[in-house]
């Protein structure tokens, strides 16, 4: 609803971006979740030119998804050991998972730098409209049937977000991660 997440996160990190460059800081980032052209580095540096490389690159829409390969937990690693001590790191990602598979990675990187999570969320996520017996794909290929007419199957979705939820803030809590959560039907620079 609203926009797409792979949209909305690129507002939020142009807006990080500008809100960074124009404080003359150094500004890099991560791309990942195309398995086709892989992962892109850009290098911390100043100047609006670094920027707009990767702001050029978060418009080139992705080919595929492999959801088989865990994208984000390999940019973290690799953040863990590529990004500069000190650093102000943003995660901007989609992450409606298991919060729990990230605790280690993400406790890794905040030994040497500041973390903001920020995770991408579009209301479907929480709250699945009623459409009739629907078909979806489970991460691991299997096919998951579900009566979105049934109010309680309803409530079982919207519970299993909402205790990835919880366990996501009590994690961040733990970690003293910052968490700013931003919405697809929301406007970015008011979320």
């Amino acid at each position: 609803r609203g926009t797409f997440k792979s949209v909305q996160a690129a507002r939020a990190a142009a807006l990080i971006g500008w809100a960074a460059s124009r404080l003359n800081d150094r500004v890099g980032g991560l791309v990942f979740g195309d398995p086709v052209v892989g992962m892109q580095h850009f290098r911390p540096s100043r100047g609006r030119r670094a920027l707009w490389q990767l702001l050029r690159t978060l418009t080139v829409p992705g080919t595929t998804h492999d959801r088989s390969v865990d994208h984000l937990a390999s940019a973290l690693q690799r953040a863990t050991s590529g990004i500069p001590t000190g650093s102000l790191v943003f995660v901007i990602a989609d992450l409606n998972r298991e919060p729990m598979d990230l605790e280690r990675i993400i406790g890794n990187l905040i030994q040497r730098n500041s973390v903001v999570l920020m995770p991408v969320d579009d209301p479907a996520d929480w709250e699945i409209p009623p459409m009739g017996v629907t078909t979806f794909t489970g991460t691991d290929d299997t096919l998951i049937e579900i009566d979105t007419d049934d109010p309680q199957a309803r409530q079982v979705y919207r519970e299993t977000w909402l205790e990835r939820r919880e366990i996501l803030q009590a994690m961040t809590y733990r970690l003293n991660v910052i968490l700013l959560p931003i919405r697809t039907d929301e406007e970015i620079h008011v979320s």
